[in-house]
């Protein structure tokens, strides 16, 4: 994840918790070189990739 990408996930959390909203996690996926980014939640949920979970 890059520092701009840090900073729009910041940017979106900083916003839900405006609305009362929580981000109780973010999960990262790192698809293999060249692979295109699945249209659909559930495409990327069906990626044989490894998957970690992080709390904010």
């Amino acid at each position: 994840m890059t520092n701009d990408d840090r900073a729009v996930v910041t940017w979106a959390m900083d916003d839900y918790a405006e609305a009362g909203l929580r981000v109780l996690a973010v999960a990262v996926c790192q698809l293999p070189t060249g692979a295109p980014v699945p249209a659909v939640r559930e495409e990327v949920e069906r990626v044989d990739c490894a998957c970690s979970a992080r709390s904010p």
